[in-house]
């Protein structure tokens, strides 16, 4: 809940982080037969979490280093709110991994999807200056050998309402993705890894989310 207890509380949030850490953790071994441990500590900010795991075998024999967590919020002041990013970074031998989180503004706004875009530059860029003020000569999120960032990014589809269902009912996913907004401005330096073969949310504004 965004009420003002758990906006202020970076303690419930990590708390909340934690449990969530463990039930991933808890599931992964009934898959997998096998036991995974975090990178680190949880990275959270208010409901965004980023929690990242790896098979223990794999942490033990080939290690990592310089592992830094960071939260960059875009809310009030650039300090509080549920919208804006958390990064977690580390070395893998030689390679270099991050990875991102994000919840970006919403909105059906043209002038929205430019806040969009804006918040997200303005997160991975704080993250980068955060990254580097806390391990010296470490890159920016889109520096690394490896970036994945997923999460929110409140996008929305640029047709009308009628002709977006429509296209959802009968699975035209070519159509709607030439009136994506990430297809149609992709943020720079990030791409789709993979064919998009799912439908947008269906949400109560005028514009379904991609």
């Amino acid at each position: 809940s965004l009420n003002a207890k758990n906006i202020l509380s970076s303690q419930a949030s990590e708390k909340r982080a934690q449990r969530a850490a463990e039930v991933l953790r808890s599931a992964l071994r009934g898959l997998y037969r096998d036991d995974y441990l975090p990178v680190a500590d949880p990275a959270s900010l208010v409901g965004l979490v980023l929690i990242v795991l790896v098979r223990r075998h794999v942490l033990h024999e080939q290690g990592l280093s310089r592992v830094v967590s960071e939260a960059a919020p875009c809310g009030f002041a650039g300090v509080l709110g549920n919208k804006g990013a958390v990064g977690l970074r580390f070395q893998l031998r030689e390679r270099s991994v991050c990875f991102v989180a994000v919840h970006l503004p919403a909105g059906s706004d043209p002038t929205d999807a430019v806040a969009r875009a804006a918040a997200l530059a303005e997160t991975l860029g704080t993250l980068a200056a955060k990254f580097g003020r806390r391990n010296t000569g470490t890159p920016g999120p889109l520096g690394h050998d490896i970036c994945v960032c997923l999460g929110d990014f409140n996008s929305r589809v640029g047709a009308p309402r009628d002709v977006a269902d429509a296209a959802i009912r009968e699975r035209q996913f070519t159509a709607l993705l030439a009136c994506d907004e990430l297809t149609k401005r992709p943020a720079k330096g990030l791409r789709e890894v993979a064919p998009i073969r799912f439908a947008p949310v269906r949400g109560s504004s005028t514009r379904p989310s991609a």
